[in-house]
C-alpha cells in the first residue's frame, strides 16, 4: 500500500492549502525518516518540525525551537540547527535531548553529520565542528570564502565536504577533512545557492533562488550544468531519496514541497583533446566525457569548422594537415533525443618549424627561480633573437631582453637623451656605484627580427654589444668597475626586468653565459643556434616547446614560468641591417606577426612578410567563420608589409564587440590568428 500511495507525490508540488490542514510556514529542509516511513520539515518562521506521512496528511513533530532551519539525522537523533545553537531531538518521542549553544555563532544554518561529527555553518562565513560524543565545538573553517554559507555535504568520492553560499560568491567549495583546507572546484555563472544534495552516482544538485530552479552536475563538474525544475520561488535544502529514486525540495516562498522523480531523460556533453595546439601535422586525441540517461548511442565530430562529420565515435583521433585555428563541433545522441556542443578556437595548429615567446610590453614577464644560485659575477654574457613591435613600458630602460639581480639588459628608446633606438645594460658593482652601457644610436629596429648579444668582463670592466654578429661600438657611464655584485638569491627574469619593464614583441633562443663573449662567438650563436653542452652556457631557452605555461632550460633547471605571454608560432628569424637600409635574408615562407595591439580598439596592425612576388588575399573572418572584410586581395612584391584593420565590415560599419580572425593566404601558404575587437 505505501509504494502506491508514494505516487501521489511524483512530479507534483504539494501545498498545505490542498490538504486537510495548512502547517506550512517558510519550509526550509526536508528529509525521509525512512524507519517511520514519513517525512520530516522544518519551517523556519515559526519554529516546528512537520511530519508529512505516505498518504499527505501533516501534523506538528517539534515546536518551540526558536528557527528551525537544517537538520540531519543518524538512528533515533534528529539534529536542527536553530538560528544560534544545536538542538538534538529523539525522533520516537519530539523530547529534546540536548541544546548545544555555538558560542559566537551567527545565523546558524547548514548543518550535516559525519563520523560522529557535526558541522554547522554560520553566516559569518564560519563553519563549526561538534564532537558528539562529549558535545565540544570549535571552529573549524572561518573567512576562507566570501559570502554567507549555505549548505555542506560530504562527497564520499572525493573524500571532501563540498560547501556553496548564498551571496558573495557564485563558486562550489571544497573543504578537505583532514586538514580543513578550502579551494574552489567550480565558478559558476548561477549563486544564490540554498541546498545541495549528492545521489549514488555522484551527481549533484544545487538550489539557487537566483535561478529559481534546480542544477544537476554530474561528478566532474561539467559547466554549464542540466536544469532539472525551474517552476518555484524560494528553492530551499534538497535531499535525495535513494529508496524511491525521489527528490524533495520545499519552495520557502510559496510554502509549497516539490516531491519529484530523479531525472532519467538528460544529456550533458563535455568532451576534451589533447594535444590543442602544435605543428602539422598535429594528431588531436578527442575524449568524451558526456552524462546522459539513457545513455550516448552515436557521436558524430566535426573537427575543422567545414560542416561535415570528420570522425564517429566516443574517443577518435583527428589529423591536422594545414594551420589554423580550428573550432570542434560535436553531436550525439541516445534513445531519447540528441544534442550539441561547440567549442571555438579549441584547436591551435600552426606550421613546423621555430616557435617565440611574444611579450605584450604592458605586464609580460616570464621568471625562473629555480637556479637561483647561477652566479656570472667576473664574465657575462648574453644573446637573444628580438622582434620588437614597440619599445617597451619605460622609455629609459625600455623592454627588458633579461635581467639578474646585478644586470639588466635591456632595448631603449631614450637611453641617455631622445630617440636614441639602442641597447642599454645597466650593471651594479661590488665596488662602486652602478655602471651604465648603451649600443651606438639606431642600431635597433623595430618590426624585424635581430639578433643581439653583450658580455662584461670584469677583469677589465669592459662591456661589448652586439647586433646581427657584428660588434657595436658602447659608451659607458658611472664609475663602478670590476666584479658585479652577489646575484645568487636573485632570480631570472626573462622579457623584462624583474617582473615589470616588459619588452613588447617576441623573444626568441635566448642564453645566459659565464664568460666573455667576443665576436666570432655570437656569429656561430647567431647562425648555429645554441649548444646545451656548450663550455661556460648557464642556461638557454629555445622558445620551442609552443604551448603550456613553462619554458624548458637547455642547460639545467632554470625553466621560466610564464605570466601574461603568448606563444608566437611558425616564426622565422629574418634579419635587418643595423641601418635598417636593406634585408640581410628574406623569408622562407610568409609570416603572419602578432597582431598588434590586441585585443584592440579602434585599430590593430597585422604585419607579414613575403619571401617573393606572390598572390596575396588578407582576410577578416567572425567567429562562425562568415567573411567580414577582405583587406588585401592582390599580387604583392618580397618585403614586409603592414595593414590596419579599424573593426568595420566590407559595408564600412563597425562590427560588434567579439573574437575574430586574420586570415593570410600568399601563394600556397596560409596562416590564421585570433584577434579580439573591443567597443
Amino acid at each position: 500500500m505505501t509504494a502506491v500511495l508514494k505516487l501521489v507525490f511524483i512530479s507534483f508540488i504539494m501545498s498545505g492549502m490542498a490538504l486537510a490542514q495548512n502547517l506550512f510556514s517558510g519550509p526550509e529542509c526536508i528529509m525521509l525518516d525512512e524507519p517511520r516511513d514519513r517525512y520530516l520539515i522544518s519551517n523556519y518562521y515559526d519554529g516546528t518540525i512537520l511530519s508529512l506521512d505516505m498518504d499527505g496528511n501533516q501534523t506538528l513533530f517539534k515546536s518551540g525551537l526558536t528557527n528551525a532551519l537544517s537538520f540531519d539525522m543518524l538512528g533515533d537523533s534528529l539534529f536542527i540547527s536553530t538560528g544560534t545553537s544545536v538542538t538534538i531531538v529523539d525522533l520516537n518521542t519530539a523530547a529534546t535531548i540536548s541544546t548545544i549553544p555555538i558560542a559566537g555563532s551567527v545565523g546558524l544554518d547548514g548543518l550535516l553529520y559525519y563520523e560522529d561529527h557535526l558541522y554547522v555553518l554560520g553566516t559569518n562565513s564560519t563553519v563549526f565542528k561538534i564532537r558528539l560524543s562529549d558535545e565540544t565545538y570549535w571552529t573549524w573553517v572561518q573567512g576562507a570564502f566570501p559570502g554567507q554559507p549555505q549548505d555542506i555535504i560530504y562527497d564520499p568520492t572525493n573524500d571532501r565536504m563540498i560547501l556553496c553560499t548564498y551571496n558573495g560568491s557564485k563558486t562550489l567549495w571544497s573543504i578537505q577533512i583532514a586538514d580543513s583546507s578550502v579551494s574552489p572546484i567550480i565558478d559558476t555563472e548561477i549563486g544564490g545557492f540554498d541546498g545541495m544534495a549528492m545521489d549514488h552516482e555522484g551527481n549533484l544538485y544545487i538550489s539557487s533562488w537566483s535561478t529559481e530552479a534546480i542544477h544537476m552536475y554530474n561528478d566532474e563538474f561539467v559547466h554549464p550544468p542540466i536544469t532539472v525544475f525551474d517552476n518555484g520561488s524560494g528553492s530551499a535544502n534538497i535531499s535525495i531519496i535513494e529508496r524511491d529514486t525521489l527528490l524533495a525540495m520545499p519552495f520557502f516562498d510559496e510554502d509549497t514541497i516539490l516531491i519529484t522523480h530523479l531525472p532519467n531523460d538528460y544529456i550533458g556533453i563535455r568532451f576534451t583533446a589533447e594535444p590543442r595546439i602544435g605543428e602539422t601535422p598535429l594528431l588531436v586525441q578527442f575524449s568524451d566525457h558526456t552524462y546522459a540517461a539513457p545513455s550516448i548511442d552515436n557521436w558524430y565530430w566535426d573537427i575543422d569548422s567545414d560542416g561535415e562529420v570528420d570522425l564517429s565515435g566516443p574517443n577518435p583521433i583527428g589529423t591536422y594537415t594545414s594551420p589554423g585555428i580550428y573550432s570542434v563541433l560535436v553531436n550525439v545522441d541516445n534513445a531519447n533525443r540528441s544534442d550539441s556542443q561547440l567549442v571555438e578556437d579549441m584547436i591551435h595548429v600552426y606550421d613546423s618549424g621555430e616557435t617565440g615567446l611574444f611579450f605584450n610590453g604592458r605586464n609580460s614577464y616570464s621568471i625562473s627561480d629555480t637556479m637561483m644560485s647561477i652566479n656570472p659575477q667576473n664574465a657575462l654574457g648574453v644573446t637573444a633573437w628580438i622582434y620588437p613591435l614597440g619599445w617597451g613600458s619605460d622609455n629609459v630602460y625600455g623592454g627588458g631582453i633579461i635581467s639578474k639581480g646585478a644586470f639588466w639588459f635591456s632595448i631603449s628608446k631614450n637611453a641617455t637623451s631622445q630617440d636614441q633606438h639602442t641597447l642599454f645594460l645597466q650593471l651594479f658593482h661590488e665596488s662602486g656605484p652602478p655602471s651604465y652601457h648603451q649600443a651606438s644610436l639606431n642600431v635597433i629596429w623595430l618590426d624585424n627580427w635581430m639578433h643581439v648579444g653583450m658580455s662584461y668582463d670584469a677583469a677589465t670592466s669592459e662591456v661589448k654589444m652586439y647586433v646581427n654578429g657584428d660588434s657595436v661600438e658602447v659608451t659607458s657611464l658611472g664609475s663602478g668597475n670590476g666584479p658585479l655584485i652577489d646575484m645568487s638569491l636573485s632570480p631570472i627574469t626573462v622579457g623584462s626586468i624583474g617582473n615589470t619593464r616588459s619588452f613588447h614583441g617576441v623573444l626568441d633562443e635566448v642564453s645566459l653565459w659565464e664568460m666573455v663573449l667576443d665576436e666570432s662567438a655570437v656569429q656561430t650563436l647567431m647562425n648555429g643556434g645554441i649548444n646545451a653542452s656548450a663550455e661556460g652556457l648557464l642556461a638557454a631557452w629555445d622558445m620551442n616547446q609552443g604551448a603550456g605555461s613553462i619554458v624548458e632550460d637547455l642547460v639545467g633547471d632554470a625553466e621560466l614560468q610564464l605570466s601574461e605571454t603568448t606563444w608566437s608560432m611558425g616564426t622565422s628569424h629574418v634579419m635587418t641591417s643595423h641601418d635598417g637600409s636593406d634585408k640581410i635574408t628574406h623569408p622562407e615562407s610568409p609570416f603572419l606577426f602578432n597582431v598588434y595591439p590586441n585585443p584592440f580598439n579602434p585599430t590593430t596592425t597585422i604585419s607579414f612578410d613575403l619571401p617573393e612576388l606572390l598572390d596575396v588575399r588578407l582576410t577578416i573572418y567572425d567567429v562562425k567563420g562568415r567573411e567580414v572584410l577582405t583587406l588585401r586581395s592582390e599580387e604583392q612584391l618580397a618585403g614586409q608589409y603592414q595593414v590596419q584593420w579599424n573593426g568595420a565590415n566590407e559595408s564600412g560599419n563597425p562590427v560588434s564587440t567579439g573574437v575574430y580572425f586574420a586570415h593570410l593566404q600568399a601563394g600556397s601558404f596560409s596562416q590564421t590568428i585570433k584577434m579580439v575587437y573591443l567597443r
